[in-house]
């Protein structure tokens, strides 16, 4: 950030700090002691917010030409030895053995963190419809059954072929099938996400 571009910053930062500042202001001498006390609060915030962002941007800005040189330092210094290590017959391929557990290991803990991440969601959400819970990471059931054995089957949607040659283009003049609106509304919402 240039000298000119930290006064933007800092002027935009005090025009949009202020404004809560003031209407605290107001709002105390008018007898909302609470309102004011939260503004003055998100005042105090906002300011932490501003100044976190404008040293955290000099911090990386002055700070990373450091770091990388440093890590440029300890890449020259180690790759020898690692070529080394990596050589021998024995503490390679064990070294290798326990990179590929911790990695291995690393990644089952991001599946469990994954799956309590979608249970703790669920429980936020609810359930809907069909009783399940459903998360709003996980909106398509994977114990989907496509048919419900509680809804009775009709006999005029088997016997439709011998229908149709009897009369061309004839809709059967029984009721339409009884179907479950849980599965329906799960399905679309299935196919809802998968266009997503």
């Amino acid at each position: 950030m240039s000298a000119s571009f930290n006064k933007v910053y800092f002027g935009l930062a005090t025009a949009t700090v202020c404004i809560p500042c003031f209407a605290a202001y107001y709002l105390y001498n008018t007898g909302y002691t609470w309102m004011a006390l939260v503004l003055n609060i998100t005042t105090l915030a906002l300011m932490t917010v501003f100044i976190s962002v404008f040293l955290g941007y000099k911090i990386i800005r002055f700070g990373a030409p450091y770091v990388f040189a440093l890590l440029s330092r300890a890449n020259r210094i180690l790759t020898p030895i690692a070529l080394g290590i990596s050589r021998t017959r024995v503490v390679g391929p064990l070294l290798s053995l326990v990179i590929r557990f911790n990695f291995f290991m690393c990644f089952m803990l991001l599946l469990l963190c994954d799956r309590v991440v979608r249970r703790v969601l669920g429980r936020c959400v609810g359930k809907h419809i069909s009783q399940h819970l459903v998360s709003v990471c996980n909106a398509i059931d994977p114990d989907f059954q496509m048919f419900d054995e509680k809804v009775q089957s009709l006999s005029c949607f088997e016997d439709i072929g011998d229908e149709i040659t009897q009369s061309t283009y004839s809709i059967p003049s029984s009721p339409m099938p009884c179907y479950s609106q849980s599965l329906a509304y799960t399905l679309a919402v299935a196919i809802g996400c998968i266009r997503i």
